[in-house]
């Protein structure tokens, strides 16, 4: 399997069919990831039931898949339409004014995301990356309601 270089939240990894438990040691991190992935949950819902953050979890995946004690999951993925992108870019635009669509192309990047690949799991990340660019309280927290409510 390749190196985890795109974006992982939407992924979905399981433990591989033969896995000698003598040939390897893992550390309890690598081993509460290894027991986590069951070939159903994303890595962004994994992330959350293990309280890690997705540079962590990126990492520690990267380790299982080097040791080839994990299998990627080929699921169906649903990207977010083009109308939600558009719907951040004016929210995130109201919080910081013109420099949006920077500031949005900048954390795609930092999260190794495209606009036409964001996916349900990895958006709630993406809207609270980009809150964090908003100055006003009160703005962000109507610029997140306002996101998040566009996912449900």
């Amino acid at each position: 399997m390749a190196p985890l270089v795109e974006d992982i939240s939407g992924l979905v990894l399981k433990r591989a069919e033969q896995i000698d438990p003598g040939s390897v040691t893992l550390d309890g991190q690598h081993l509460n990831t290894l027991l986590a992935l069951d070939g159903k949950k994303t890595l962004a819902q994994v992330a959350r039931q293990l309280r890690m953050d997705m540079l962590t979890l990126r990492q520690a995946v990267s380790r299982l898949i080097q040791l080839k004690l994990v299998v990627r999951v080929n699921p169906r993925v649903n990207y977010l339409p083009e109308s939600f992108m558009t719907s951040l870019k004016a929210g995130l635009a109201n919080g910081v004014g013109p420099i949006a669509g920077v500031l949005l192309d900048d954390v795609l990047a930092d999260m190794k995301l495209r606009v036409d690949s964001i996916t349900q799991e990895s958006a709630p990340e993406l809207i609270r990356s980009l809150a964090r660019e908003i100055p006003d309280d009160s703005v962000r927290v109507e610029f997140i309601r306002a996101m998040l409510s566009k996912l449900a």
